[in-house]
């Protein structure tokens, strides 16, 4: 049987811990759950994202 982490609320402190699960055992099946119909984001990464880095 796979194990499963539910993760509500997918603010920064919510996308960390799934992130850190993943990370810690990848075979892990992450869900995250948000009640509104937004989710935050750290707008420092975007360059990053935007010129192919990592």
């Amino acid at each position: 049987m796979r194990r499963r982490v539910v993760v509500t609320g997918r603010d920064a402190a919510g996308g960390s811990a799934a992130s850190q699960a993943k990370k810690r055992q990848p075979d892990l099946d992450v869900v995250m759950f948000e009640r509104g119909w937004a989710t935050s984001y750290s707008a420092c990464g975007i360059p990053y994202r935007r010129h192919g880095g990592q």
